[in-house]
């Protein structure tokens, strides 16, 4: 079972969109030395989309080389059917025991039969356990009955939705919150724990956040929250869209983690905050 924090981490680049390798893994080693659950490489906040294949076996690898008894969960964001079994294959020969799959974001609309088709044919394919990725901001929106009819192990759902949350969590299957905003109510409400992009750069609050929610203090969890959320919104602004955040969170992360992660990956834009007081 799946639970507890886990972290969708960022990849480092060079200011030329090169992967930097050392500091995507030196930035992993910060995180497993914290209470987190695991790691999630490539999904939003790693800019999987703009990662090639032969990219994420070579950091997979190295994650594994240094994830302890800890979990490392890639996401699989492709519209190519072809490319996720190829990955997936691949994947085979590790100890990976789950991993999360967008649903196609380039074909647009995606009936519901054809969707359940497409997780049919992944959990058909291999022994992993797959999760499916609902994030209607970048891919078409996850059916719940796509999560009833299918073997997916559960769903990550970053639509920031609660009424989203407790319908997938209707089903029976797995929940993992997305959203940060959220993490107290989605637990509440069934959830099995987070994966959180603002763990990136605050996981002692996160994983802080959960431990005090299972003991039966909500009310200092949603606390420990609030004060990241406080020092987010004064950096990022308002009107910046998903996308946009993530550039502004991978510059504040170069004032409070260990290690510097560089820049965004075109067509991305890098951006700059202003030093925190």
């Amino acid at each position: 079972m799946l639970s507890g924090i886990f972290v969708p981490t960022f990849t480092a680049f060079t200011k030329n969109g090169d992967l930097d390798l050392s500091s995507t893994i030196h930035h992993a080693q910060w995180l497993l030395k914290t209470d987190i659950s695991g790691l999630i490489p490539f999904g939003t906040f790693g800019e999987g989309a703009s990662l090639s294949i032969e990219e994420m076996k070579l950091i997979t690898s190295n994650l594994l080389e240094i994830k302890g008894d800890k979990k490392v969960i890639p996401t699989l964001i492709s519209n190519s059917l072809g490319s996720i079994k190829e990955f997936l294959k691949w994947l085979a020969s590790t100890d990976v025991t789950h991993t999360m799959v967008l649903p196609p974001s380039y074909f647009r609309p995606a009936d519901t039969e054809t969707m359940v088709e497409f997780y049919e044919q992944l959990t058909n394919y291999t022994d992993i356990q797959i999760i499916a990725y609902n994030i209607p901001d970048f891919a078409v929106e996850l059916p719940v009955e796509v999560v009833q009819r299918t073997k997916v192990w559960g769903v990550k759902d970053s639509s920031g939705d609660l009424e989203a949350t407790k319908g997938y969590l209707s089903t029976g299957k797995n929940l993992l919150v997305g959203s940060d905003k959220y993490l107290v109510p989605a637990l509440e409400a069934g959830a099995n724990g987070g994966i959180l992009g603002l763990a990136n750069i605050f996981p002692d609050k996160f994983t802080s956040a959960y431990q005090l929610y299972k003991s039966g203090d909500a009310i200092a969890a949603q606390k420990q929250i609030d004060e990241v959320l406080e020092i987010v919104n004064r950096i990022v602004p308002p009107n910046a869209v998903f996308v946009e955040k993530i550039a502004y969170l991978k510059s504040l992360s170069k004032q409070l983690v260990p290690t510097n992660l560089g820049y965004m990956r075109l067509p991305v834009k890098s951006q700059e905050v202003a030093k925190l007081n």
